[in-house]
C-alpha cells in the first residue's frame, strides 16, 4: 500500500494555494507536484501542454523554423502521436546544420532568443515533471522581457513584468488542469454524438472561440453540472488540453 504524499491538511492547504496563488511555482512545485503519481501518464501529458503554451507565447523569438516546428513536436509527444524514441530521432535535425537559436542558447543571459532556447530545451526533457515545467515558465516569462539579464527586483517595470506574465501562466495552468484536488466527472448520458463532435473539433482545430456552443450542447444534453458549463461559457484563456474539453474526449 502507497504512502499518501499528503496528510489530509496538507491536501487542503495545496488546494488552496491552487484556488488562490497567483504564483505558478505555488501551483506546480506546492500543488501538482503532489498529485503527480498519483494522475500518471494523464498528468504529465497535461504538464507537457502547459509548457507548449508557454513556448507558443514566445516562438516568435525563434529565428529559426526548426526552432519553431520543435513546439509542434512536443505538442505531438504529449498527445501521444510521437514516442519519445521518435522525438530523440528529430531532435538532431533541429540542431544540425548549425541552428543559430541553439547557439544563443549557451549563453542565456545575452539575449531573448536565448532564454527561449532554455525554455524549449527544459521542455524537451522526456522526464518531464513540475519542477521542470516551473523552469520552463521562469524562462518564458524572462525571454518576454526586452531586457535579457538576470531578475533584479530593484527593476519595477521588470517586476510589473514577471507579475503579469505569472498571471497569464497561472489562468493557463487552471485551464488545463481545472481543480485536480476535485476531478470532475460527467454522466454518460450527457456525452452524446454532437457534444463529443464538437469537442473533438475544438480540440483538433484549436477552435476555442466555440466553447460556448460547447457549454450549450452539454445543456442541451442534460448536463446540470455547473462547472464545466460555467468553464465553457467563461472568457478563458482555453488551450490545448483544457480541463473542460479532456472531460468530454475521455483524456482526464
Amino acid at each position: 500500500m502507497s504512502v499518501p504524499f499528503w496528510t489530509d491538511d496538507e491536501r487542503q492547504t495545496a488546494e488552496e494555494y491552487w484556488l488562490s496563488s497567483k504564483d505558478p511555482e505555488d501551483l506546480l512545485r506546492g500543488s501538482l507536484d503532489g498529485i503527480e503519481e498519483e494522475r500518471g501518464v494523464r498528468f504529465k501529458r497535461k504538464l507537457r501542454l502547459f509548457a507548449v503554451e508557454c513556448l507558443r507565447r514566445i516562438s516568435h523569438l525563434f529565428r529559426d523554423s526548426r526552432s519553431r516546428g520543435w513546439i509542434e513536436i512536443l505538442e505531438q509527444n504529449a498527445d501521444g502521436t510521437i514516442s519519445d524514441n521518435q522525438q530523440d530521432c528529430l531532435g538532431t535535425e533541429v540542431v544540425d546544420p548549425p541552428n543559430d537559436d541553439h547557439f544563443q542558447g549557451d549563453d542565456p543571459i545575452v539575449s531573448q532568443v536565448a532564454c527561449a532556447w532554455q525554455a524549449l530545451c527544459l521542455a524537451s526533457d522526456p522526464d518531464f515533471r513540475p519542477f521542470d515545467a516551473n523552469c520552463v515558465a521562469c524562462w518564458a516569462r524572462d525571454a518576454l522581457y526586452p531586457i535579457a539579464g538576470p531578475l533584479d527586483l530593484t527593476d519595477e517595470k521588470r517586476v510589473q513584468h514577471n507579475k503579469h506574465q505569472e498571471e497569464i501562466q497561472v489562468a493557463l495552468l487552471r485551464d488545463i488542469f481545472g481543480n485536480p484536488f476535485r476531478p470532475v466527472t460527467l454522466d454518460p448520458s450527457w456525452l452524446i454524438p454532437k457534444v463529443k463532435t464538437l469537442a473533438q473539433a475544438i480540440y483538433d482545430e484549436r477552435a476555442f472561440e466555440r466553447m460556448p456552443e460547447l457549454a450549450d450542447a452539454l445543456a442541451e444534453a442534460g448536463c446540470s453540472n455547473q462547472d464545466i458549463l460555467s468553464h465553457c461559457r467563461g472568457p478563458g484563456p482555453h488551450v490545448r488540453g483544457c480541463w473542460a474539453v479532456d472531460v468530454v474526449l475521455g483524456k482526464e
